[in-house]
């Protein structure tokens, strides 16, 4: 993860979301940089350098998650912004069947602003 002070808001529930339709929300779209989703117990966390960047996506495997954090391994690190819609779902449901269970094996914990807050990096 390039970012380890930043703080990321609380990861909005994609699970219910088809790959395919979570992928059109990372490929199509621009996200602030505390932007963070979640899909079972793997959180998607934005790891831009900014909007004019690529866009850049930490995978990781939570272990345990609170208003104020998250832990866990990051699996993955990821350039959503250079791929398109189909390419990004087939590495979406990689990452749901487990495929990708510790590759990295990087520990991080990850601070989360409350869901009714704001941080520096919102909209």
């Amino acid at each position: 993860m390039f970012f380890t002070n930043r703080t990321w808001s609380k990861p909005k529930d994609v699970t219910e979301l088809t790959p395919e339709a979570f992928a059109e929300l990372l490929t199509d779209y621009s996200w602030t940089s505390c932007s963070a989703w979640m899909r079972g117990n793997t959180v998607y966390l934005n790891d831009s350098t900014g909007p004019d960047g690529a866009f850049e996506v930490a995978v990781v495997e939570v272990d345990e998650i609170n208003e104020r954090s998250l832990s866990g391994e990051q699996i993955e690190s990821i350039t959503f912004g250079w791929m398109d819609t189909e390419r990004a779902a087939g590495y979406i449901r990689e990452f749901d069947s487990g495929e990708y269970r510790n590759v990295m094996d990087a520990p991080i914990t990850a601070d989360l602003h409350p869901a009714e807050g704001r941080c520096h990096s919102c909209a």
